[in-house]
């Protein structure tokens, strides 16, 4: 996998940096070496790796002590438990998991939020990406300059790192 990455790097003539891989947490935690090997392996190289579909287990936060990950992408199924309901135990673990994520280092990840209010929760949670419907349609690879200019035309001072 390392040799593929790198290749495609060097293809796409992009910086390792500008590269942020998933891995699914389950491949991590059944032990595979080679695995957990490739994450540290790219981390050394200067790519971000994001542990994909984490939270479905409290034995995930061991991993923050002892990959190189920069980030995680919460589990789906935390995703939509949060948004079903308000009151909900879930949604408590899941506002209190956070901030020991991000204490570990690590970025949050929220991915397919369907709906605004979604988005508006995990955003005060702390998360610091996410991705879904409810913030911008899928879109194919080439189709994405495009997109991405038009939201610069949107936010000016954005663009010019302005807050």
């Amino acid at each position: 996998m390392v040799a593929v990455v790198r290749d495609g790097l060097r293809a796409a003539h992009l910086r390792p940096e500008d590269l942020q891989l998933g891995m699914p947490v389950e491949v991590v935690v059944a032990g595979h070496g080679e695995a957990v090997d490739n994450v540290a392996t790219l981390a050394e190289a200067g790519v971000r790796t994001v542990l994909t579909r984490y939270g479905q287990a409290l034995g995930n936060l061991v991993l923050l002590d002892s990959l190189p990950v920069s980030g995680v992408e919460m589990a789906g199924s935390l995703v939509r438990a949060t948004a079903q309901k308000p009151e909900s135990v879930v949604r408590s673990a899941v506002a209190s998991m956070l901030p020991l994520i991000r204490r570990a280092g690590a970025a949050v990840v929220a991915a397919g939020l369907d709906e605004g209010e979604q988005a508006i929760w995990w955003r005060e949670a702390g998360a610091d990406s996410a991705r879904g419907a409810a913030l911008a349609p899928p879109a194919a690879p080439q189709h994405i300059p495009a997109l991405l200019r038009a939201l610069a035309r949107h936010h000016p001072k954005e663009r010019r790192g302005s807050p």
